[in-house]
């Protein structure tokens, strides 16, 4: 959630994917970690499920959000630049 606010309030496009990408890079982490954390018996299996299920929706979510701003005109987006 921090990468992607951070990228966002960056109102540059190509900056702000990049923070997409690392954002979901960490879904990926958490997933593995996830594994770690089943393998340590910190968690049972049902729990291993559930936050592969997230881990894998949450980067699913930011891929599709990243399409949507790879597809649009460049210049067409209002990104609210805020005020000072």
């Amino acid at each position: 959630m921090s990468n992607v606010a951070e990228g966002f309030d960056r109102h540059r496009d190509p900056e702000f994917l990049y923070f997409l990408r690392i954002a979901k890079a960490s879904c990926g982490e958490v997933k593995s970690q996830s594994y770690a954390a089943f393998d340590q018996m910190y968690i049972d299996d049902g729990g291993l499920q559930t936050l592969l299920k997230k881990g894998s929706e949450a980067g699913g979510a930011i891929r599709r959000l990243e399409e949507s701003i790879e597809n649009t005109e460049p210049g067409t987006r209002d990104r609210g630049q805020g005020t000072k």
